[in-house]
């Protein structure tokens, strides 16, 4: 409990963290049933989200070079020396260190269309109902800025080392469906 009310609970995890990000969200959709196609829906979406000061760490070898490139305390704090000035040491507890802790820090924008269709057939004499779906998304940005200051590696259609640690991003992903729904309450 703080002097301004209860903690939330993100603080009970990083008590010094502070927990104050910016997100700018735009979105547009569009759902539709055309009276000429009735077995027929679908939806278009279009979203647009940009996060200031995610939550993320600084790598070490960024604190060590802004420390010695600026002398900014920002940077300086995180280092700690050995009583010799040393960053390291024979052992682990008689060695200095970097610290990287959790803090706002960086930027990330995703954007791009989802798409979704379905499409209903009624088969004749009684056979059932055919059910085709196609679920889709454009990914047109999905770039980051780890920490302030760091290159934007904008990574839709990417993927490797240097894009978001290593994960696939790719322009366009979907999922096509297609259902036989029997008239024996049996769906394949």
């Amino acid at each position: 409990m703080s002097a301004h009310g209860p903690m939330p609970r993100s603080a009970w995890i990083f008590p010094t963290l502070a927990v104050l990000f910016f997100v700018v969200a735009s979105v547009l959709g569009l759902t539709f049933t055309p009276t000429a196609w009735p077995n027929f829906t679908g939806s278009v979406d279009y979203y647009h989200i940009s996060l200031a000061r995610a939550i993320g760490t600084i790598p070490a070898s960024i604190i060590l070079n802004q420390c010695l490139d600026t002398g900014n305390p920002a940077y300086c704090s995180q280092i700690t020396r050995t009583a010799q000035g040393k960053l390291s040491g024979a052992t682990i507890a008689g060695g200095g260190y970097i610290l990287q802790t959790n803090v706002n820090t960086g930027a990330q924008l995703v954007s791009g269309i989802d798409l979704q269709s379905n499409y209903r057939w009624l088969l004749a004499g009684g056979w059932g109902t055919l059910a085709a779906g196609l679920n889709g998304s454009w990914n047109q940005h999905n770039s980051v800025s780890p920490y302030q200051g760091a290159p934007r590696s904008d990574c839709a259609g990417l993927f490797g080392g240097s894009c978001l640690n290593g994960s696939v991003n790719p322009t366009w992903s979907h999922n096509l469906s297609i259902g036989w729904e029997t008239p024996w309450a049996l769906m394949l």
